[in-house]
């Protein structure tokens, strides 16, 4: 099976977060079909190592989950479900199982770890694939990934020194009234008018990042003072510990709009993801590889973008990079309906990453 004709399978066949068994079993025959002798981890995760020599390994990553979203590219190759690979993580997959196959083949003399992970979509599928790997006692020397994108065209490579995606926390602040009949609204407390005033105080603020929020659930009828008010919503800065200290002003600021209408709330984080931080020594790497293989590179700007390859960021020296994929002028986005990297994204990918192992020290 070739590189190609496996991201068809994956385009074809795209699995959710923590779901992906299909696409395990798959990836399982692909690698012991090519010589490996792979291992399941994470749950619905794949490990494959190449091991020349004793001592700890160059680890490439490839996130391997789909999105609950119907496609409409119109491609012969179209998912055959209600789901769909519209953040590229088919390309992803096929990449890393192509350098898999050319490390293999060329027999470099350098331990290369390959992981096909699960659950970036969702959160959780990088924290749990470390812990598999300090279970296995598989030392790392540092941590490589890329990411697909149309932002840029195709034969351009984008990234940046220190963070490249923000830290991304999901804040929850649930405020708690008393209800009462709207005729005798004064003997109630609004958490809804509780919950307005927060949003107005925080939609007014120059915070540094982002934050947002995008889901309100309160109340229970239309002539009922709400008991209730939950917002949910998301926190983006260049780094966790800012997201720490702002996640503090945001409880201030709700405890103040709840104690100046007799409310009470709470506020909770979901999901955390650490930001990207690309090491500088890796970036100069990877520029030289660029200009060795004629494709342009740019250093682009740090994108609130989520993204859990962060842990690994914050245990080893790391490398992250877009790999523009965009044909012509028209331009989707991740995430969209009809965001379809060309086939020839797979090869250049396995090419840079090739060529950036011969750097590896």
């Amino acid at each position: 099976m070739t590189p190609t004709e496996l991201r068809h399978l994956l385009h074809m066949n795209p699995e959710l977060s923590g779901k992906e068994h299909e696409t395990q079993k798959l990836l399982l025959k692909a690698l012991s079909d090519v010589g490996y002798s792979p291992k399941s981890l994470c749950g619905t995760g794949v490990l494959a190592l190449w091991s020349p020599k004793e001592g700890p390994y160059h680890l490439f990553r490839a996130d391997v989950d789909a999105l609950p979203l119907l496609e409409e590219t119109g491609w012969k190759y179209a998912s055959k479900n209600e789901n769909m690979h519209a953040c590229g993580h088919d390309v992803h997959t096929a990449i890393i199982f192509g350098l898999a196959e050319r490390v293999r083949k060329e027999k470099t003399s350098k331990n290369i770890a390959f992981l096909f992970q699960p659950a970036e979509e969702t959160g959780g599928g990088a924290r749990r694939c470390i812990e598999d790997l300090e279970r296995l006692d598989i030392d790392l020397l540092d941590a490589i990934a890329l990411h697909v994108t149309d932002e840029y065209p195709l034969g351009t490579v984008a990234s940046r020194a220190g963070t490249l995606f923000a830290s991304a926390y999901e804040v929850d602040v649930n405020f708690l009234g008393r209800p009462a009949h709207v005729a005798d609204h004064k003997s109630g407390v609004d958490a809804i008018e509780a919950a307005a005033d927060f949003l107005k105080l925080v939609y007014t603020r120059n915070w540094e990042g982002v934050l947002r929020f995008g889901k309100i659930r309160g109340g229970n009828a239309r002539n009922i003072v709400a008991a209730r008010c939950l917002l949910e919503g998301t926190l983006r800065s260049e780094s966790w510990k800012k997201n720490e200290e702002t996640i503090k002003e945001i409880e201030a600021l709700a405890l103040e709009c709840a104690r100046f209408h007799d409310a009470e709330c709470h506020v909770t984080t979901g999901s955390t993801y650490p930001e990207v931080l690309v090491d500088e020594k890796l970036l100069g790497s990877l520029q030289h590889v660029c200009k060795t293989l004629g494709l342009t590179f740019i250093e682009c700007e740090m994108k609130y973008t989520g993204e859990d390859f962060g842990f690994f960021c914050h245990r080893w020296p790391s490398l992250m990079f877009w790999l523009g994929s965009r044909v012509g002028d028209q331009q989707h986005g991740l995430h969209h309906p009809r965001f379809l990297p060309p086939d020839e994204t797979i090869e250049q990918g396995i090419e840079i990453l090739w060529n950036l192992i011969k750097f590896l020290k």
